[in-house]
C-alpha cells in the first residue's frame, strides 16, 4: 500500500519569471486537499499563472491515483483521451515558441500534427477515430506549414502488431495512460507520443515530454479540467507536463508521479519483438538519470507494481525491487516469467532470478537422465526457435538451467512443476 500523502514545498519558475531567473515559491499547504476542490481551483485559476497550475496539477494527479477507481468504459476513456490530445494538439498549434517542427532531440516536438498517428490499442477500441482540426501558427514550424490548417487523424492500431509496425518506421503514435475517476466523477488521464524509427533501425523513440491531465462529465459530455502545456523548448527543464519546472528538488508527490509514468511507459514497449531496441532498453530496466533515478528509499512507492495486471510492468518492478533489496522470492519471478510474451523482458528477469541463486545453480546436480529427456521434450515444444542438442542440464531444488547447442541465447532457464513436469520459463539472451 502507498504511504499516505505528505504535502511539502515546491519551488517552482514561472514562464513569466523564467527569462529575469527568478522562481516563484509554492506552499502546497496553502492549496486545496480534496480532488474536487483541487479541480475547481483548477477552472477557476488564470493560465497565467503556471506555477500555482503546476502545483495543483501535481496535487491533483496524487489523489486521483490514489484514492480512485480505474475507468473501464471504452466510450469514456475515448472521450477523455480525445479532450486531452485535443488541448494538447492546439497548444502545439499556437502561437508559441515552445514546440519544434524538427529531430531536436531536446524539443518537445510537434511535426506529427500534420499527419495520421496510430493508438495503441487495449485502453481505446479498435474502431476509436477522431479527427483535429488546427491552424499552424507556432513560430518554430516549418515554413512549408506555417499558416497552414492541418487535419491531424488519430486512430487506434487495429491489433498490438500494427501499432508496433507503425511506429517502427512508419509513423507517430500514442501510448494512453490509465484513466483515474474519483466518486465525485473527475478523472486523471494522460498519454506519450512514440515517434517512428527508420528502416535500418526500427526503434520508435519515447518523446517528451509526458502529459496528464484532467476532466469530468457534464450533461452527459466529457468537459476538460485542465491539461498543463510545455513550459520550455527543451523537455529536460520539465519532463512531463506536471512536473515543478527546473526543480532543484524533488518531493514525495512528484516521485510517485514519476514512477508512475516511468511504469505507463513500460506498457509501450514492444512485447513481441526478439530483442528491446533504443529507449526500450532503459525503460524496461528502469534505468532513469537525475529525478528518474530511484533508490533503496524509494521501495514502497515501486512495490506495489509487483502485482500490476500488466505482465511487462510487474516483470520490470520485481526486478528493480530485487536490484534495491526488497527480497522479491525467485518464486515469484518465476511466475511472472511465465506470463510475458516478451523474450528479453523473460531473459531480464531469469538474470534477475540467477542473481538470487548465486553459484547455486551452476553448482547443482547434473539432471537424471529421466529428468534431461523430460526437459528436452518440452524444450521442443515451448523453445522460439528450432532445438539444438541439449548438452547439459544443472538442477538446484525445482530449477534447470540447460545448455543448447546452436541456440541465439546463452542458456534456459526451467522449472518443476507440482507434479513433477517441467516447463520453460524462457531463454536467458
Amino acid at each position: 500500500m502507498l504511504r499516505p500523502l505528505v504535502l511539502v514545498s515546491l519551488l517552482l519558475c514561472s514562464a513569466a519569471a523564467e527569462a529575469k531567473g527568478h522562481y516563484k515559491f509554492i506552499d502546497l499547504k496553502t492549496l486545496p486537499k480534496k480532488a474536487t476542490d483541487l479541480a475547481g481551483l483548477l477552472r477557476a485559476m488564470k493560465e497565467k499563472d503556471p506555477s500555482k497550475r503546476a502545483a495543483a496539477s501535481l496535487l491533483l494527479d496524487n489523489s486521483l491515483r490514489e484514492k480512485s477507481d480505474e475507468l473501464k468504459n471504452a466510450a469514456d476513456l475515448e472521450a477523455v483521451l480525445t479532450v486531452l490530445l485535443e488541448k494538447t494538439f492546439k497548444d502545439m498549434a499556437g502561437v508559441n515558441d515552445v514546440y519544434g517542427w524538427n529531430k531536436d532531440e531536446n524539443a518537445p516536438r510537434a511535426d506529427m500534427l500534420c499527419k495520421k498517428l496510430l493508438v495503441l490499442p487495449g485502453r481505446v477500441s479498435a474502431g476509436y477515430s477522431h479527427k483535429f482540426n488546427n491552424t499552424i501558427l507556432a513560430k518554430n514550424a516549418d515554413q512549408g506549414v506555417q499558416g497552414k490548417t492541418c487535419d491531424t487523424e488519430v486512430a487506434a492500431a487495429k491489433n498490438e502488431a500494427e501499432f508496433y509496425a507503425w511506429v517502427a518506421n512508419q509513423g507517430w503514435g500514442i501510448l494512453p495512460y490509465a484513466v483515474m475517476i474519483n466518486e465525485e466523477g473527475v478523472t486523471r488521464g494522460g498519454f506519450q507520443f512514440l515517434s517512428p524509427g527508420n528502416t535500418s533501425y526500427p526503434a520508435p523513440r519515447f518523446e517528451r515530454p509526458t502529459y496528464i491531465g484532467f476532466a469530468e462529465k457534464k450533461d452527459d459530455q466529457w468537459q476538460l479540467v485542465a491539461n498543463e502545456p510545455a513550459l520550455y523548448n527543451d523537455w529536460h527543464k520539465q519532463e512531463c507536463n506536471i512536473y515543478p519546472p527546473e526543480s532543484s528538488k524533488i518531493s514525495e508527490q512528484e516521485k510517485r508521479a514519476r514512477v508512475a509514468n516511468w511504469m505507463e511507459s513500460i506498457r509501450g514497449v514492444n512485447p513481441i519483438r526478439d530483442r528491446f531496441m533504443g529507449s526500450e532498453v532503459p525503460i524496461f530496466k528502469i534505468e532513469g538519470l537525475g529525478n528518474d533515478k530511484f533508490e533503496k528509499t524509494d521501495l514502497p512507492v515501486l512495490e506495489p507494481y509487483q502485482q500490476s495486471d500488466n505482465p511487462m510492468v510487474k516483470a520490470a518492478a520485481q526486478i528493480k525491487c530485487s536490484q534495491l533489496g526488497g527480497g522479491v522470492s525467485a518464486a515469484v519471478m518465476g511466475e511472472t516469467m511465465a506470463q510475458l510474451k516478451s523474450l528479453p523482458a523473460r531473459s531480464e528477469l531469469g538474470k534477475a532470478i540467477f542473481k538470487i541463486f548465486g553459484a547455486s545453480l551452476d553448482n547443482g546436480n547434473d539432471a537424471s537422465a529421466e529428468d534431461k529427456a523430460a526437459i528436452e521434450k518440452v524444450l521442443k515444444t515451448d523453445s522460439p526457435w528450432q532445438l539444438g542438442r541439449v548438452n547439459w542440464v544443472k538442477v538446484y531444488e525445482d530449477w534447470g538451467k540447460v545448455s543448447v547447442s546452436n541456440m541465439p541465447c546463452t542458456f534456459f532457464l526451467v522449472r518443476q512443476n507440482e507434479d513433477k513436469t517441467w516447463r520453460v520459463l524462457g531463454p536467458i539472451l
